[in-house]
């Protein structure tokens, strides 16, 4: 008998989108203005039970000791267990419809979460590690429900088919499959 313990994901939603852009999700050399929240500026000067930060990955098998969350649902749940078929705990504040998912899935999109911001880097490399999960998965794999993901990259040089000519760089290892609920 093997006996294996995890310490559970503590989630922190009670931070603004915009001190979780400027103080977790971009490091040093990187300056962000422009943070927007489900597309509006003044979504992101407030909490939103969709955005928070993790802490105590490393007692979990994330891979990641910290790092920012977003949830189609309330982030608060998004440390588990996730221990029953179809639990869901759904945003209070739901928005649809976002043009550059829809590009990604054959399904309506609902219950989006985005953050939006431009940035300056000082450097000439920059880096994301993220990882995608799902709710859905694997229950509803296959079928007409989807959770799908992207990072949508746009500035000089780049020439992509989403808004302000964004490539997603949201994609399955080796691919140029978008991450999905059906795809993983």
């Amino acid at each position: 008998v093997v006996a294996v313990y995890s310490q559970p994901l503590i989630v922190d939603s009670s931070i603004t989108p915009t001190e979780i852009v400027q103080n977790t999700l971009v490091g040093s050399g990187i300056t962000p203005t422009n943070i927007k929240f489900n597309k509006s500026l003044s979504n992101a000067l407030i909490t939103r039970d969709q955005i928070g930060v993790f802490t105590n990955g490393q007692g979990t098998n994330l891979g990641l000791a910290s790092g920012v969350v977003l949830s189609t649902g309330q982030v608060q749940y998004a440390g588990g267990p996730n221990n029953q078929n179809g639990a869901s705990h759904p945003t209070l504040i739901p928005i649809a419809n976002d043009a550059d998912l829809a590009l990604l899935s054959s399904n309506s999109i609902q219950n989006i979460a985005t953050v939006e911001f431009d940035f300056v880097s000082t450097g000439t490399e920059i880096g994301l590690d993220f990882i995608y999960a799902s709710e859905d998965y694997p229950e509803y794999a296959t079928s007409s429900f989807s959770d799908v993901m992207g990072i949508f990259l746009s500035g000089p040089d780049i020439a992509g088919p989403y808004s302000n000519n964004a490539k997603n760089i949201a994609l399955l290892p080796s691919t140029s499959i978008p991450i999905s609920t059906n795809s993983v």
